[in-house]
C-alpha cells in the first residue's frame, strides 16, 4: 500500500489566504482551487490571475468536467478529499458526489448538511480536516499510541473480539456486561454517533501494535453531574494480559492526552472496593480516594452523588472515588 495521496477542495475567496494555503500544503494536502471568478486562476504563489498571465497554474476545478474523486490511478494507495466550502450550492455538491465537507461561514452566511462548520479559516488544521474525513466515512480514529499499543475508536466490526475478552474468567467481575445480541450492536452505533460526535472523545479500542489484535479498552467520559473538565477513567484489559503493566502503559497516555490535547483538569475513577487490583493502578497513577465534602468539588451542586457510586454496581454497594486534579 502507497503513501497516502491527500486532496483538499478550497472554495473561492479562501484561495486567497496565502497563510491558510501554505499550512494546508504543510499537512501534505494537494490543493484544488475551484469556484473561482470566471477567467481566473491560482497561480504557483496563491495569487489570483487571469487565464492567460504567466505560467504553472493550478486549473479551477470544475463540477462535470474534471471532477474525478476515485483513485484511478493508484486504486492501492489511501486516498483522503476533504472540501472546505464556502456556499451552500458547493457543500450540497461534494456531499452527493460522496466528499466530505467541512462547511466555512463567512460574511454571515449560513451552511446546512456539514456535520463540522467553522467562521474562521485559522482555526482549520490537520487534526480537524482527518476528523471531518472520518466522521464522514464512520472510520475510527487513531487517538493515540504507546510503546505497545494503539489507541483508537471503537468500530461496531470490534465488537466479536471483545465479546471473545468479555468470556474470559474475571473480566466482569467488577464491570458489566456487553449487551445480548444485536442490542450491543445497535449500543455501539449510538455510541459512535452521539458520544464520539459530540465530545470528540470516549470509551476507546486498544490494539496491540505487534500483533494487531483488539486487547480491551479504556478511555476517558463525561457523566451526569460533574463539573466542568472533569471526566472519568474506565479501562478494561484482556484477561490473558493482566500483569503486565498495559493498563498503566495505556492510562499514562490517556491522562497525559486528557488534560494536554483536551484541557481537563480533573480526572474520576470509580472501583469496587474489593478489587483491589485496579486500586493498586489507580494509587500507581496518582490518584487519591475521595468521598464526602472532597467528592463534592468534583461535582455539580445539585449532582445525586449517592446515585453515582451506585450506578453500574451489584448487589447495591457503592463504589469507592479515586480522583486525580490534572496541572
Amino acid at each position: 500500500m502507497g503513501q497516502t495521496i491527500r486532496t483538499l477542495y478550497l472554495e473561492g475567496i479562501l484561495n486567497e489566504d496565502r497563510t491558510f494555503l501554505a499550512k494546508a500544503r504543510s499537512f501534505g494536502y494537494n490543493i484544488i482551487p475551484f469556484g473561482l471568478p470566471a477567467g481566473m486562476v491560482l497561480d504557483g504563489d496563491g495569487t489570483l490571475v487571469t487565464a492567460t498571465e504567466g505560467t504553472d497554474v493550478e486549473n479551477n476545478f470544475v463540477f462535470g468536467q474534471d471532477a474525478s474523486f476515485g483513485n484511478v490511478e493508484h486504486p492501492d494507495t489511501p486516498l483522503i478529499q476533504v472540501a472546505v466550502c464556502i456556499s451552500q450550492k458547493s457543500v450540497d455538491r461534494f456531499l452527493e458526489e460522496g466528499v466530505p465537507v467541512l462547511g466555512c461561514e463567512l460574511k454571515d452566511k449560513r451552511l446546512s448538511g456539514c456535520m463540522y462548520i467553522v467562521d474562521d479559516v485559522d482555526v482549520i488544521d490537520d487534526d480537524l480536516l482527518y476528523k471531518v474525513y472520518c466522521r464522514h466515512f464512520e472510520l475510527p480514529m487513531k487517538i493515540l499510541e504507546t510503546q505497545r499499543t494503539e489507541v483508537r475508536e471503537i468500530a461496531v466490526s470490534d465488537i466479536p473480539a471483545l465479546r471473545k475478552i468479555y468470556a474470559k474468567p474475571g473480566m466482569t467481575d467488577y464491570i458489566e456486561d456487553l449487551y445480548q445480541g444485536e442490542e450491543e450492536e445497535i449500543y455501539q452505533k449510538q455510541y459512535i454517533h452521539n458520544i464520539y460526535g459530540l465530545y470528540d472523545f470516549g470509551l476507546w479500542a486498544v490494539i496491540s501494535r505487534k500483533t494487531g489484535d483488539l486487547i480491551g479498552r479504556a478511555g476517558i467520559e463525561v457523566k451526569d453531574g460533574f463539573q466542568e473538565g472533569t471526566v472519568e477513567l474506565s479501562y478494561q484489559i484482556d484477561p490473558d494480559l493482566w500483569g503486565r503493566g498495559l493498563a498503566t502503559e495505556v492510562c499514562v497516555e490517556i491522562l497525559r492526552y486528557a488534560e494536554q490535547k483536551l484541557g481537563k483538569t480533573a480526572v474520576i475513577a470509580r472501583v469496587d472496593p474489593e478489587n483491589y487490583r485496579s486500586i493498586g493502578l489507580l494509587k500507581r497513577l496518582g490518584f487519591q480516594s475521595v468521598k464526602g465534602e472532597r467528592l463534592k468539588n468534583f461535582m455539580a451542586q445539585d449532582a445525586d452523588i449517592q446515585a453515582f457510586l451506585s450506578s453500574g454496581t451489584t448487589e447495591g454497594k457503592s463504589d469507592r472515588v479515586y480522583c486525580k486534579e490534572l496541572s
